[in-house]
């Protein structure tokens, strides 16, 4: 199990020739006060797959950067996939601003930017990672007790992410997205204030 007790703003998802790009946009971002993973955060004891997974699951924005081709390499497609069923707010990065290629369909939504406007992207990240000041931290931590999940298996089930929500937004009369739960419940954990689920 990863021991890292960071809550990522951003993961930057890319291909390998793209890593220049992704190293200029994480510290475009980082400088921007934004706590962003890509490879270079990885710890050399830590399982790189695990790492990634996790990161991927706590972050609230990916970026992700593409280039010449419609077509994106298996891992970047496999980590949009996932963060299009976790509900997570995704920005493209076009790394070639000179000959615009558009991204594959199922990406048309999503809002473009070259890699020229980086502080434009980071003004926007920012504003999607702000937590909303009118969680009830009690209330959660009664929806997450009795939805009984553990927040590391919360994180990489939709459903159970779903399901919080809509018991937490029940409760409190809220119109609270899973995404945004989720994140204040790692911040929760974080500090040690989310109640031990009981094994059944």
């Amino acid at each position: 199990m990863s021991t890292h007790t960071a809550i990522y703003d951003v993961f930057i998802s890319y291909s390998v020739s793209d890593r220049s790009v992704a190293s200029e946009i994480a510290n475009a971002l980082t400088n921007g006060g934004l706590d962003v993973f890509w490879d270079a955060t990885l710890l050399p004891a830590e399982s790189v797959q695990e790492a990634v997974w996790q990161a991927l699951a706590e972050s609230a924005v990916v970026i992700a950067v593409f280039g010449e081709s419609r077509s994106l390499p298996s891992t970047l497609a496999i980590e949009l996939g996932a963060s299009m069923a976790w509900q997570k707010q995704i920005f493209l990065v076009h790394r070639d601003t000179r000959n615009l290629v558009l991204p594959p369909t199922f990406l048309a939504a999503y809002p473009i930017y070259p890699l020229s406007r980086i502080d434009d992207l980071a003004q926007a990240v920012r504003e999607k990672v702000q937590s909303p000041n009118d969680i009830d931290p009690a209330a959660l931590a009664e929806s997450y007790e009795s939805l009984g999940v553990p927040t590391d298996r919360l994180l990489r089930e939709p459903a159970s992410i779903i399901n919080l929500a809509r018991d937490y937004n029940s409760k409190t009369h809220s119109n609270l997205t899973g995404e945004q739960l989720a994140r204040e419940l790692l911040r929760l954990r974080k500090k040690g204030s989310l109640p031990r689920l009981r094994r059944g």
